[in-house]
């Protein structure tokens, strides 16, 4: 899988995935197994670093600010009103719910409360 951008100097800047040099399937398989699995991993860095400084990329994005000014103002209110506003439609006179969160159902909830009880009586 490759991604392509072009810069506005005209280059192309190439994004490209790393092909696994090994197939991960028989390693997962090895370790749901609980079989003693071997990893190595190695990061390599080949990127030239870059030697741009504060001030060149300051006056870039007084560039963009300058070339965008709408995009960037302070805004003076709320957004217009748009064709369709979205919003949550609640049922007159009915409370919101207001219940703690279990990792049960409602229904085993309270099977396992009886249950409870009735061994701690």
């Amino acid at each position: 899988m490759a991604m392509m951008f072009r810069t506005e100097s005209g280059g192309e800047v190439t994004l490209e995935a790393i092909k696994p040099s090994v197939d991960p399937k028989p390693a997962l398989k090895a370790l749901i197994a609980n079989q003693p699995t071997y990893w190595l991993v190695s990061m390599v860095k080949d990127v030239t670093p870059a030697t741009t400084s504060v001030e060149e990329i300051l006056e870039v994005i007084q560039y963009v600010l300058d070339r965008f000014p709408i995009v960037f103002e302070e805004p003076k209110g709320l957004p217009l009103t748009r064709s369709y506003d979205h919003h949550i439609t609640l049922t007159k006179g009915v409370e919101a719910v207001n219940v703690r969160p279990y990792r049960y159902a409602y229904s085993q909830k309270a099977e396992i409360e009886k249950l409870m009880k009735e061994m701690l009586d």
